[in-house]
């Protein structure tokens, strides 16, 4: 395996075999049962993989407020996004008592957003969005005249899939969210209907942060890494990008003839060794999602008839 930088601080992990021979060692992972990947025996029963927590800011002036429920999910673990697409892993759910005191007026945004990844054994055809570690959801509510702020006390839950080797069911994790003193409400939060973008991730006029010294040093030239049957070539779709926003990198690597590259992934596995992405640098920065110019070959692999091995012969760009 050769591994190579860009300038812009991206890692690309590359392994590139002759493909006349196209082998590979692989081991199928188990499917259902009581080993499979959905049992409820995960580890230790008792261990709570996710513990939920919540809080509203002091209301504005229009009685605006900002609900903030965090999930902090334990180390190995994962659970779905609340945007998690159908015929996939079970999607998070977050659960608001009814009351008389304050009415939920905008969705709830996650920060940060999901990593997104494919699982073509599991689920053929769907995206993964998966949180780990920590994920605080965020949504404006409304409190009712007459309602007292420091009174109000919000009942919910996070009701989740944590995964980790095998997945346990779904359940609730609950919270009470009461009204953190200090933490203002932004006076141009306003009540829009769910759906509106109600809630500020970024100053109205952000300062730009310069990613290239222009437009033409966002082109990153080709180049060969050392040992790498491959040139692989960069490139930024602007020079700069406001905070919060987003800066999309085209990576093209080609692979010389009688070589090729594998699929992307986003972590290592023992089927085939995947091209693998990940940003050195700012350590603030993620990457939202990596999509190739087009889908792989697909060709049987010599070590074992089952198995196709998705590769690239031809230049390919994520």
């Amino acid at each position: 395996m050769a591994r190579t930088f860009l300038r812009s601080g991206l890692i690309v992990s590359l392994v590139l075999l002759g493909t006349s021979s196209a082998r590979a060692q692989f081991k199928k992972p188990a499917l259902g049962g009581l080993d499979g990947p959905f049992s409820n025996f995960a580890d230790d029963p008792l261990a709570e993989p996710v513990t939920a927590s919540a809080y509203f800011t002091e209301p504005n002036s229009a009685g605006i407020a900002i609900l903030h429920v965090t999930a902090k999910i334990a180390p190995d673990w994962h659970i779905y996004s609340i945007t998690q697409p159908a015929h996939g892993p079970k999607r998070t759910t977050l659960k608001l008592s009814e009351s008389g005191g304050f009415s939920l007026v905008g969705n709830f945004v996650p920060d940060p957003i999901p990593k997104v990844h494919q699982d073509e054994v599991a689920f053929p055809g769907v995206s993964l969005e998966e949180h780990t570690s920590s994920v605080t959801w965020s949504a404006p509510i409304q409190l009712k005249p007459g309602t007292d702020a420091q009174k109000l006390r919000i009942e919910g839950a996070v009701n989740a899939q944590a995964c980790k080797v095998q997945c346990n069911l779904p359940k609730d994790y609950r919270f009470v969210a009461a009204v953190r003193l200090g933490a203002a409400t932004p006076a141009d939060v306003v009540a829009r209907g769910p759906g509106a973008a109600n809630i500020p991730v970024a100053p109205s006029s952000p300062k730009p942060i310069a990613v290239a010294p222009d437009r033409a040093a966002a082109a990153v030239t080709e180049f060969r890494p050392s040992g790498v049957h491959a040139t692989v070539k960069g490139e930024l779709d602007s020079s700069e990008v406001v905070p919060g926003g987003i800066l999309k990198l085209r990576l093209t690597v080609s692979p010389e003839t009688g070589f090729h590259a594998y699929e992307y992934s986003d972590h290592d596995h023992s089927e085939f060794k995947p091209t693998l992405i990940a940003l050195a640098s700012p350590d603030s920065w993620h990457i939202k999602s990596v999509q190739a110019d087009r889908p792989p070959r697909r060709v049987k692999s010599a070590a074992d008839a089952a198995l196709e091995l998705p590769l690239y012969e031809e230049p390919v760009t994520w």
